[in-house]
């Protein structure tokens, strides 16, 4: 994957349809006056710092199409298809949302086990101790009542 020699390539060496698709991404303003003599391998790598996922695929298949149309002199409209079924991730994404927020609610086991530690040491000492008790359980109720809904 790594290549034998480094590369020798800077930002002055880029075609200005290259220099134009660096400059149409967001917060990027790269000049041949300016950021000419730098390493295109330390702009790229910085770059990839700002770019998510979508962003680096079609990039992917934007370079692997310049390089099926080059090898295999296809027409200059040549076009790999990325289609994606945004309907089905998003309802998968959506159903992972609420996977992950009912495995995050108490059960009655759950509830059980948190009164029984605020309970330790703490039931049947006195009439004062227990209505505080009381107050703090009931404290509780309130607060799982309130996150569950």
């Amino acid at each position: 994957m790594v290549p034998e020699t480094e590369s020798k390539l800077r930002i002055d060496s880029l075609s200005p349809e290259d220099m134009y698709t660096l400059n149409s991404m967001p917060h990027v303003e790269l000049k041949r006056e300016v950021h000419g003599g730098y390493a295109l391998n330390d702009i790229v790598l910085e770059l990839s710092h700002f770019l998510d996922q979508d962003t680096i695929k079609n990039v992917e298949l934007t370079c692997l199409e310049d390089s099926l149309r080059k090898e295999w002199e296809l027409s200059h409209d040549f076009k790999l298809v990325d289609s994606v079924n945004k309907e089905a991730i998003l309802l998968s994404q959506e159903l992972e949302e609420k996977a992950w927020l009912h495995s995050g609610k108490f059960n009655d086991k759950d509830v059980k086990y948190i009164k029984d530690i605020i309970s330790i040491k703490r039931a049947n000492k006195d009439h004062f101790e227990d209505e505080l008790l009381d107050l703090d359980l009931k404290s509780l109720d309130n607060f799982l009542n309130e996150i569950e809904n």
